[in-house]
């Protein structure tokens, strides 16, 4: 074939320019440096191809706080952060928190709605957060609420053949007993009709939900009416 049907040949140009354009990308490359930039980059792009087609844009999803301990009967609220271009990027995080999917190892210790997590008995849990095909997770230590009782007496004092109600409230107890032969009572609250003979100290004591116990006390005090003799005398 001859120069001049060659250089007519739409082939032999597209195969030139291929030539050149691989030659210049292999010249472009450091090569001295090469072994030293094989990390990756985003995607999987290494820093040395980076050159040429730009940095890998990766997105984060974090939950915030990583971790959280509260009692039973309390709240935590979790907030899902999302980032565009990622740490790195020049846009702000957005509050992704209502959009994403909210999920708790175990609903038995703790249920979460919309990132609002919710104790219901101790425990801890991994809440799972999805936004965007990204997964996030924390944690939750929830522990036993501490145990409160109010307990007394109406009236405190009484007169025979009187008597006084007892009266008790409880907040996350588990077992309540009354001492001076009652017994067993709700651990949540009650009365109970005292007839002490002789000023009594009534004891009721509760097992709170955890391994602790309380004892809380009150007093009927029980006065006598005198008897008056009448003395003639002689």
């Amino acid at each position: 074939m001859s120069i001049a049907k060659l250089l007519k040949n739409p082939h032999f140009w597209l195969f030139t320019i291929l030539i050149l354009g691989a030659g210049f990308l292999i010249n472009s490359v450091d090569v001295d440096s090469l072994s030293a930039q094989t990390q990756v980059v985003g995607e999987g792009t290494p820093h040395f191809l980076a050159k040429w087609v730009g940095e890998a844009v990766i997105p984060t999803y974090v939950i915030a706080p990583a971790s959280a301990s509260r009692q039973v009967g309390e709240t935590q609220q979790f907030i899902g952060w999302y980032d565009p271009d990622g740490p790195s990027g020049s846009q702000a995080q957005q509050n992704k928190t209502t959009s994403a999917s909210w999920i708790s190892s175990d609903t038995s210790v703790a249920t979460i709605s919309s990132g609002l997590a919710a104790c219901v008995s101790s425990g801890s849990v991994i809440i799972t957060s999805v936004y965007s095909g990204i997964t996030a997770t924390a944690s939750l230590t929830c522990s036993p609420a501490p145990l409160s009782c109010s307990f007394s007496a109406n009236p405190t004092s009484i007169i025979l053949p009187q008597s006084s109600i007892l009266s008790w409230s409880c907040q996350y107890a588990k077992t309540c007993a009354i001492d001076q032969s009652i017994g067993p009572v709700s651990a949540i609250s009650g009365t109970y009709e005292a007839r002490p003979s002789k000023t009594t100290t009534y004891t009721l004591t509760c097992q709170g939900l955890g391994s602790s116990s309380k004892s809380y006390q009150t007093t009927v005090n029980v006065g006598f009416i005198p008897r008056i003799r009448e003395i003639i005398p002689r």
